[in-house]
């Protein structure tokens, strides 16, 4: 799982200038067949969920890595309540440099197995990296 949320990581990193990304998390459905990646943002919509797809489609290739594929991302509107309800959780932790992992439970309208948050700070802290 790290290979995977090292290159999920980079991609909810380099969505963000397409559409900024308010939370990202990798989350297993109880009884699902594999983690799926989420990136949420305000701007998503079903207007523009096409566009997303091609953006996240054109990273993973740039990327050229078996860690992760189209069809284990899952792009939402930050109001999505699985989206929400995790935002709420890493909000439990202000300021925190490292992701959050929960375990199972409930939250927004699924049951999970599990869910990696990332940390708010991952976007920035990249940035301003490869800046220098």
């Amino acid at each position: 799982m790290i290979e995977q949320i090292e290159v999920g990581s980079e991609i909810a990193r380099r969505f963000d200038p397409f559409m900024p990304v308010k939370v990202a998390f990798w989350f297993k459905v109880v009884d699902g067949y594999d983690w799926e990646l989420c990136i949420a943002s305000d701007r998503i919509d079903e207007k523009n969920l096409d566009d997303g797809h091609a953006e996240v489609l054109k990273l993973i290739r740039e990327q050229n890595t078996p860690y992760i594929d189209l069809f284990r991302i899952r792009l939402a509107n930050s109001s999505d309540p699985l989206a929400t309800a995790l935002l709420k959780e890493r909000e439990k932790y202000p300021g925190s440099r490292v992701g959050i992992r929960v375990g199972e439970g409930w939250f927004g309208d699924r049951a999970i197995e599990g869910a990696y948050i990332y940390p708010e700070s991952i976007i920035a802290e990249k940035e301003r990296a490869s800046a220098h």
